[in-house]
């Protein structure tokens, strides 16, 4: 699958709600989107907005059928990692990082 493709779904997956997050120790200083700093509908815009050029794609470690999705890229200010992956469901596992917000409460 290539970017215009990944982007097109992953921006339906998020406007669809069709979201899941990693349970990891520390979530609140990892995914912003799990910890409620962002929302889905922001993260689309920002995906929207990004191009080829900060994309990647890569096996998963844990299952090479599976391609991990990556965009780094500068919105509003900020600089952005997002990573996601597709489900058989449509659904995406995805984790969205961003240094220069405070997760923390």
């Amino acid at each position: 699958m290539g970017f215009k493709s990944a982007k097109n779904k992953i921006i339906t997956c998020l406007k669809s709600g069709m979201v899941y997050h990693q349970q990891r120790n520390n979530l609140d200083t990892k995914n912003v989107l799990a910890m409620g700093v962002i929302t889905n509908e922001h993260v689309a815009q920002i995906i929207a907005r990004s191009s080829g050029d900060g994309y990647s794609s890569s096996p998963h470690h844990m299952d090479s059928n599976i391609d991990v999705h990556i965009v780094k890229t500068r919105y509003a200010g900020f600089q952005w990692y997002i990573k996601w992956y597709f489900m058989q469901d449509d659904g995406v596992f995805i984790s969205v990082h961003n240094r220069s917000v405070s997760c923390k409460s």
